[in-house]
């Protein structure tokens, strides 16, 4: 039961005269303010992939981040997007030189993805076990999304927020 109440953030039951199955209690009528529900990857995911060869120059990867406005680009064999080999981030690209380097030098090759039907309470998990900033989206094999650590972000800065329109010095 203590799993349950944690699960559903509930902090407090009504009490009752006579002992009641709380299984037939709604959550709903437990916790009249958790009305909403976990957003999944797909709602906040980029879709509009801007996708490069491994044999594009890093300087061709810094015109599509600067250009697109950017933090990664994921690296496909012939633009076909069930088959990305890489990844290359804004991070792996701050300490290169040479411009012309190939993407395939400086791309990371360990790929971590989730489904577009992920919470991104799971997706936010990956990335904080594997360290890492952005995340492929992949549905059935075929890569339809990227999502970052600043999408992530947005679920938690919810622009209803009384807190959204102010802005804080320090």
């Amino acid at each position: 039961m203590n799993i349950f109440l944690q699960n559903n953030d509930i902090h407090h039951l009504p009490a009752f005269p006579k002992p009641v199955i709380l299984s037939h209690i709604r959550i709903a009528s437990l916790n009249p303010f958790k009305t909403k529900k976990m957003k999944q990857v797909r709602e906040v995911m980029s879709k509009g992939l801007i996708t490069a060869s491994p044999e594009s120059t890093v300087g061709d990867l810094r015109r599509l981040m600067t250009r697109y406005h950017i933090g990664a680009v994921p690296i496909v064999l012939g633009g076909d997007t069930t088959q990305p080999v890489g990844i290359v981030t804004d991070l792996d690209l701050r300490n290169v030189k040479e411009a012309a380097l190939q993407a395939s030098s400086v791309m990371t090759t360990v790929l971590h993805s989730v489904s577009p039907n992920a919470s991104v309470a799971s997706a936010a998990n990956v990335m904080l076990q594997y360290g890492i900033h952005h995340l492929l989206v992949k549905d059935r094999q075929e890569l339809v999304g990227l999502v970052s650590a600043l999408d992530l972000l947005t679920v938690v800065a919810d622009t209803r927020s009384p807190f959204a329109n102010r802005m804080i010095f320090m």
